[in-house]
């Protein structure tokens, strides 16, 4: 039976990611499977943690938010793009990954 463990503050610099991507080796030590979805989506950092490359990661959830890929089973057929997102949805995608404002100006 699969279990969701699912880590979550308000708050910046709490240890999400530390405790997320060692409670993920503990886990994976006991020869069980595991997925990490880091929902940083401004700055996705696990995969440092995890010891990974960026060039070594397959797809990551902004690939999927911003539609360069479908969600499907292992077993499943190619699956087409995901439904188009709600525009407000989007808008707020679109804010969220945009470049800051340069406050210099």
């Amino acid at each position: 039976m699969s279990k969701i463990i699912s880590v979550h503050s308000f708050c910046g610099g709490t240890g999400k990611s530390n405790i997320t991507a060692n409670l993920a080796a503990l886990i994976a030590a006991e020869s069980k499977r595991v997925g990490v979805v880091d929902t940083d989506i401004q700055s996705p950092s696990i995969h440092v943690l995890l010891g990974l490359e960026e060039e070594q990661m397959n797809l990551t959830l902004n690939d999927y938010l911003s539609r360069r890929c479908a969600i499907k089973a292992e077993d499943e057929p190619p699956a087409s793009p995901p439904p188009k997102r709600p525009k407000v949805v989007g808008k707020l995608f679109e804010e969220l990954s945009a470049d800051p404002p340069d406050e210099t100006e």
